[in-house]
């Protein structure tokens, strides 16, 4: 039942998918997800305060359509991030929409809708009927244990689209120049560069570059030390029983 399954390890054996079939097993996948965002709060879900929101996230239909489905349990449902390692590659606002996303975890599922490339198809296709129409799941990718979603994500797009009254001071017609003014501005931003100032850094940010680089100086130093240390060891020539150089030691006297 739903209490065992919060319990099970990798690859365990689940419930069935709510129809009597065969029962289901706990494996890792990656869900590819697209929505319009217009109509959400952003795509992460709130446990403590979604229920009394009258705005969602995506994240809260996509919950519900998991344990519709079978796919997650409702007991693991209540803490995803912990119950079956949810895992996002990014995430979004109010109002903003996303092509492409992965969320990754571990999901009950038939092992016979897994075909030979680890694609399985039934995961789209009932979730997006239990989805509302502007979230689509595209697809379903088995994964490897190890996997997670932001970890694992090489880059990131995005696109902002501005209405031309930006482009021109209040109250002013919107013109070419205003339009090629703003053009050029943007194209300011293109390459690469420091975007700090726009990023929301963390203290710990901070201490994690500032060990690393204390680190890089430890090992520098240590590595000094040995060259030093080889260096009078070798200055000092052969050494004998006792440590003492050889040729440089007392003879023994007759008494």
């Amino acid at each position: 039942g739903a209490g065992a399954d919060s319990d099970e390890g990798e690859g365990a054996p689940g419930d069935a998918g709510g129809d009597g079939g065969p029962k289901r097993r706990k494996r890792k996948f990656a869900l590819v997800f697209g929505y319009i965002g217009t109509a959400y709060r952003g795509l992460m879900i709130n446990y403590e305060v979604e229920d009394a929101q009258p705005v969602k996230s995506v994240e809260y239909y996509i919950r519900q359509a998991l344990v519709r489905t079978g796919h997650v349990t409702a007991i693991n449902a209540e803490r995803m991030e912990r119950k079956i390692g949810w895992t996002r590659s990014s995430r979004t606002d109010a109002g903003v929409s996303a092509v492409r996303l992965i969320i990754s975890g571990r999901f009950l599922v038939n092992d016979d809708d897994i075909d030979a490339y680890g694609r399985n198809r039934a995961i789209a296709e009932e979730l997006n009927r239990a989805l509302p129409d502007d979230i689509r799941c595209f697809g379903a990718m088995k994964v490897p244990n190890s996997f997670d979603a932001k970890r694992a994500c090489s880059w990131r797009e995005y696109e902002y689209l501005l209405p031309l009254t930006m482009c021109s001071p209040p109250g002013a017609e919107n013109s070419e120049a205003a339009l090629s003014a703003m053009k050029e501005a943007m194209g300011l931003f293109s390459g690469c560069h420091s975007f700090h100032n726009f990023s929301r850094l963390r203290a710990r940010d901070f201490a994690a570059k500032d060990g690393a680089l204390a680190s890089d100086d430890d090992d520098g130093a240590a590595h000094e030390a040995d060259d030093e240390g080889d260096a009078q060891e070798e200055s000092a020539g052969p050494k004998g029983r006792g440590g003492r150089p050889k040729g440089k030691g007392k003879g023994k006297g007759k008494k």
